[in-house]
């Protein structure tokens, strides 16, 4: 997610979000494959009485292969602690 999400930030995610709200240019959480995904959804569309979101991430040049479904968001992404997360980065590196 850079430049605005670096390696090693730490983010907040709000759970308590209603999907009618949830807008392009937001930055969600995702679970997939057992792993959480944040990228920013660039398309949003209703069909029937579900939404469905494209994401891309920032430093990406091409959308995400995958079509998220409401029951894979888990939040919308409120704040960055940047730095947060450098040691486990460090540690998983060994």
């Amino acid at each position: 997610m850079e430049p605005k999400i670096h390696k090693g930030d730490a983010v907040i995610i709000d759970k308590k979000f209603e999907f009618d709200n949830l807008e392009e240019g937001q930055v969600i959480a995702y679970k997939t494959s057992d792993i959480i995904v944040v990228h920013r959804i660039i398309k949003k569309a209703k069909v029937k009485d579900s939404y469905y979101y494209v994401t891309k991430g920032d430093a990406n040049k091409n959308d995400d292969n995958l079509i998220i479904e409401e029951k894979m968001i888990v939040g919308i992404v409120d704040h960055k602690l940047p730095y947060v997360g450098l040691p486990k980065v460090w540690l998983s590196g060994l």
